[in-house]
């Protein structure tokens, strides 16, 4: 009787750690031992787009880490991205000028803060649209302030 309640009590331990992380009505998947930072935080996932290739999105925002699994059948991570809702930007003469990540506006002209793009873990070398989608690969958009 003893291992049944030490049992019991070591499961509800377990689930509500899990439950942690997570809002009310959240569209999340919850993370596998694998999937933490390199500070051992455990990540949890939020699900975007719909079709057969998925890629890895995080947004690194002024105060928080948001990530994605973003499945689409886009080639283009631009495309990928603005049909999933994640940014959003105007078009000019040398592509998508993202200015909205994850419903945040950045204005440059106001405070010189921008978002950079980054694939693979290297700096962007093209616009976002440029970037053909590699499937299972990591891009992210970082909050940059520049002074």
């Amino acid at each position: 009787m003893k291992k049944f309640i030490a049992l019991l009590a070591a499961a509800a331990v377990i689930f509500s750690f899990a439950a942690c992380g997570s809002q009310p009505g959240d569209a999340t998947t919850t993370a596998t031992p694998a999937d933490t930072t390199a500070a051992g935080k455990q990540v949890v996932y939020e699900e975007a787009g719909a079709g057969a290739t998925e890629f890895v999105f995080v947004a690194m925002l002024q105060d928080e880490t948001r990530y994605f699994k973003v499945k689409t059948d886009k080639t283009s991570l631009g495309e990928a991205l603005q049909d999933a809702g994640l940014i959003a930007g105007e078009k000019t003469q040398a592509g998508l000028m993202v200015s909205t990540v994850c419903g945040v506006t950045l204005d440059y002209n106001a405070d010189h803060a921008y978002w950079a793009l980054y694939a693979g873990g290297a700096y962007a070398d093209r616009g976002v649209e440029q970037y053909e989608i590699t499937p299972g690969a990591e891009y992210r958009f970082e909050y940059t302030p520049n002074p």
